[in-house]
């Protein structure tokens, strides 16, 4: 089992290693990385979880179960993270290092998500993909404006606010989008149907390729204790959380397999916008995304032995 899981992980590096020696092999290429990441935000994410959530085929494929386990653990350690800023008045002197630690802590890896758990377990894990998106973007991103506006407090700022910018995140709408039409049975035609089939595809490993490109930190500039604290909550705590409460509920192999996959990816780049918008830590977010992509190469076939062992 353990060739397996290595086996199945080499491309998911092999994708984001191929981006970072690019970006650096390519004089001037900033600008199209850029664009690349841009298109992914905005288009191609959206419409792979959309294609995810419309392969499911009905609202009954979706698992409540999985889902809450999913929520719950983000919850949760949102949390204790809002306590923590709240009890520790060191942690409030440096707001920028801190939202951004949160933010890389939290964020799911959508497109090394699905390419893993389709190498891994293959189309039967749709369905249970789709739980967990449905489950954790919503509350992922309202989580996450919550903090920035917490930490940097900007003016015209409230729950309404952050309810709205969450609301017209392009992942909340594929997510919506996706779920009505499972909620109303709606039938694509098939030509639109095997688009979404092809970009549910090809768009992960284009998207990881990007994130690749956009891996930087090598120098972390004094921001050490926030990155290796993101590292042990995104790595560590999360999958911890996620598979202690699927064992409590006693969710099924499958379940448990593709929740702890999500739990224990390293984080994901788009959470730069709302960093970049809001004054969060730059350095701190990239060393974090680039520090965890490493360490996962050792903690991600762990949990993923710990979940098949279960």
């Amino acid at each position: 089992m353990t060739a397996t899981i290595i086996q199945a992980i080499l491309p998911l590096w092999g994708y984001l290693i191929a981006g970072y020696l690019l970006r650096r092999a390519i004089p001037r290429s900033q600008v199209f990385w850029r664009w690349l990441n841009q298109i992914s935000y905005l288009v191609l994410l959206p419409l792979t979880i959309f294609a995810l959530l419309v392969g499911a085929g009905t609202l009954a494929a979706l698992s409540l179960k999985l889902g809450l386990v999913l929520f719950a653990a983000h919850l949760i350690l949102f949390t204790a993270l809002t306590l923590f800023y709240w009890g520790i008045s060191a942690l409030r002197q440096n707001t920028d290092a801190y939202s951004s630690m949160v933010q890389t802590a939290t964020r799911l890896n959508v497109p090394a998500g699905v390419l893993l758990t389709t190498t891994l377990v293959g189309v039967s894990a749709d369905a249970a993909v789709g739980t967990i998106i449905i489950a954790t973007v919503p509350l992922i991103n309202f989580a996450n404006v919550l903090m920035v506006v917490i930490c940097h407090r900007p003016p015209h700022s409230s729950i309404l606010t952050i309810a709205r910018m969450t609301a017209f995140n392009p992942l909340v709408i594929a997510c919506t989008a996706g779920l009505g039409c499972l909620l109303f049975r709606v039938d694509f035609p098939a030509a639109p149907a095997e688009l979404l089939t092809i970009i549910a595809q090809i768009g992960p490993p284009a998207m990881l390729v990007g994130i690749g490109a956009s891996l930087d930190g090598l120098r972390m500039q004094g921001q050490m204790r926030f990155v290796v604290a993101a590292n042990l909550a995104k790595l560590f705590a999360l999958p911890m959380l996620v598979l202690a409460l699927g064992w409590m509920v006693g969710l099924g192999p499958l379940h448990l397999l593709v929740a702890v996959i999500f739990a224990a990816l390293p984080t994901a780049p788009n959470g730069l916008v709302l960093a970049l918008q809001f004054g969060g830590d730059i350095r701190t977010y990239s060393a974090a995304l680039l520090w965890q992509t490493v360490a996962a190469i050792a903690t991600l076939p762990f949990w993923i032995w710990l979940a098949t062992a279960a």
